[in-house]
């Protein structure tokens, strides 16, 4: 088995709208003797963060994968399992829900992140406490469910901006 990335996603979330089965072999990007060289081709791709597509393109049929209802497919749904480490498979999303997804922005921007952060909220729900600046980049990721680096580098200089810094104890109070 070989794992390849995806390039990066289009800006228009409906460029791949009108793509058939097999076009999703070639989503691996990079060379199409990734796709080529290979008797059978699966694509992993996530739905929202916590619902993924396991589509069988490139010779699918022949795997025998079968949907919840027993009906054979080259698409699979799954969702990380509640416990131990593995899949379930579940049933496909309604128009509805593909649409709602499609309407949501997949991925945010370090500006939109820290622009849309509520330092206010932040301050009041800690205030009075004392950090250091890797607690205060912890508690930053919880409250926006952000990556450290985001936190770091765009949330946390403007978070300085509104609090104190005690240089004897190298901590930041709030």
């Amino acid at each position: 088995m070989i794992l390849h990335h995806t390039g990066k996603p289009p800006k228009d979330p409906k460029s791949k709208s009108g793509w058939t089965s097999r076009d999703f072999s070639y989503e691996g990007m990079g060379s199409s003797d990734l796709t080529n060289w290979a008797r059978a081709v699966m694509v992993l791709r996530e739905f929202d963060e916590n619902l993924f597509e396991l589509k069988l393109p490139k010779r699918g049929r022949r795997a025998g994968a079968k949907d919840t209802m027993g009906n054979y497919t080259t698409s699979l749904w799954l969702k990380h399992a509640e416990q131990g480490i593995c899949w379930e498979q579940v049933n496909a999303p309604t128009e509805e829900e593909k649409e709602e997804a499609r309407s949501k922005p997949k991925h945010r921007t370090k500006p939109s992140i820290a622009s849309d952060f509520d330092y206010e909220g932040f301050l009041k729900s800690a205030a009075g406490e004392h950090f250091t600046a890797n607690q205060l980049v912890d508690r930053i990721c919880k409250y926006q469910k952000c990556s450290e680096r985001t936190a770091r580098r765009s949330i946390l200089p403007e978070l300085k901006k509104q609090m104190s810094y005690e240089t004897t104890f190298r901590t930041y109070t709030i």
